[in-house]
């Protein structure tokens, strides 16, 4: 019932209450956001311990959910892989609560995510465990190692073999030398 002074009574179970809209409070409870997997060709696996991947396994699609107490058809989402990013993306809708990230390069990264809810209040971020993709064999250190030291082999052995033909020619063009000036001397 509203009263001469246009305030609204409402009747409860034990007397009446008038509402005064000054002590509404706007809902600023942020989103709460959870990281919930990681999709890696078919297999999904936990984001709270650390992966180690191959290196084809370089398409990620992370999954996470987020729970508000008003309109969670509103809520947005701010994403920052970490070692792939630079910053936090732009703000995004994602309505099948995942993102998606594919070719990255061998390295290692950390997913970030926090959300906002229909009136901008921003939850905590949240972050995965490291996620490390390794370098396909051929491009690993050790193999770079073994690889440079089979050519310091392969030079060592060539240079030796250059040197020892050369060596040869010469003791041959010596020893025809030494036969000839024989000859030359048994003929006198």
């Amino acid at each position: 019932m509203l009263d001469s002074r246009n305030r609204l009574w409402i009747g409860m179970d034990e007397g009446v209450t008038v509402y005064r809209p000054w002590f509404d409070v706007p809902n600023r409870v942020p989103p709460l956001v959870e990281l919930a997997n990681v999709d890696v060709n078919g297999i999904i696996l936990p984001l709270n311990e650390k992966l180690r991947l191959g290196p084809d396994d370089n398409s990620l699609v992370f999954r996470f959910n987020a729970m508000s107490y008003i309109d969670e058809s509103k809520v947005t989402f701010s994403a920052w892989l970490d070692g792939f990013d630079e910053s936090w993306r732009e703000e995004f809708d994602a309505p099948n609560r995942e993102i998606r990230y594919t070719n990255l390069s061998p390295g290692e990264y950390r997913f970030h995510l926090r959300a906002s809810n229909a009136e901008g209040a921003w939850s905590d971020d949240v972050s995965s465990a490291l996620i490390t993709i390794d370098a396909p064999f051929l491009q690993k250190p050790q193999f770079l190692l073994v690889l440079f030291g089979l050519l310091a082999i392969a030079v060592f052995v060539g240079v030796g073999f250059i040197a020892q033909r050369r060596n040869a020619r010469r003791l041959e063009f010596e020893v025809r030398e030494r036969l000839d000036e024989l000859r030359m001397v048994e003929a006198e």
